[in-house]
């Protein structure tokens, strides 16, 4: 017995990437990239983000892509910040005697 599948495969429909609702993706040049690689060890990503005129997600891909890391000390800022981010300036981690 032949299975059938009731999917039907439409070619002539444009694919969603290829309608005018498509976002664009712009290229890095040169320049930005420059920038990012001087900015990414010691600056957040949303400052990073702000400078370049690029949203979040395409700075740290873009970083990812250049194997681009954060300074040590910049980490541990980045900790602290999260922290006071989630529970408060004034929070410190309670540690048991």
């Amino acid at each position: 017995m032949k299975r059938t599948s009731s999917y039907k495969s439409d070619k002539s429909k444009p694919s969603p990437s290829t309608g005018s609702s498509a976002r664009q993706r712009l290229q890095w040049s040169p320049p930005e990239t420059s920038q990012l690689r001087r900015l990414y060890a010691k600056h957040s990503n949303q400052e990073i983000a702000r400078r370049l005129g690029r949203s979040l997600s395409s700075v740290i891909s873009q970083a990812f892509k250049l194997g681009l890391k954060k300074d040590p000390q910049r980490l541990v800022q980045m900790g602290k910040e999260n922290i006071a981010h989630r529970w408060g300036p004034k929070s410190k981690a309670r540690r048991k005697p």
